[in-house]
């Protein structure tokens, strides 16, 4: 059985800022890649040219707070401090990666780019372009 390592948090107020950053830039870089552009449906791959084009991913498409409150439920403490594993990290970009993806959505909709509902058969919003 592999064990995983563990790394302290000194700062917990510091780690979620410098994890929004990075949770950020990567989604920048999967939109501004057009490789990527091929992964998804039609309307998805729409949506990202327009991000792309128009540079829409602003730096605050998530708050500290967003992200305080997705980190927090992941947190281990060890000896009355706060640790964390590789494996949870990902965990906690992935997260963080789909709170900006639905805040984006929500920014495209009420900006009139998109348009969306809620299909009972699907479960879920479904999104398309004006």
């Amino acid at each position: 059985m592999d064990q995983e390592n563990y790394y302290l948090i000194k700062d917990l107020n510091s780690f979620v800022k410098e994890t929004k950053k990075v949770a950020i830039e990567n989604f920048k870089s999967f939109v501004k890649n057009e490789k990527n552009h091929k992964l998804v449906d039609e309307v998805t791959n729409k949506i990202i040219m327009q991000l792309s084009t128009k540079n829409k991913i602003e730096d605050n498409i998530v708050s500290d707070q967003e992200c305080e409150l997705i980190i927090n439920p992941f947190l281990e403490k060890q000896n009355g401090k706060f640790v964390i594993s590789e494996g949870v990290y990902f965990e906690i970009l992935k997260s963080i990666h789909t709170r900006i993806v639905s805040n984006t959505l929500n920014v495209l909709s009420s900006k009139g780019i998109i348009e969306s509902a809620y299909d009972e058969e699907l479960n879920d919003f479904v999104f398309w372009l004006n």
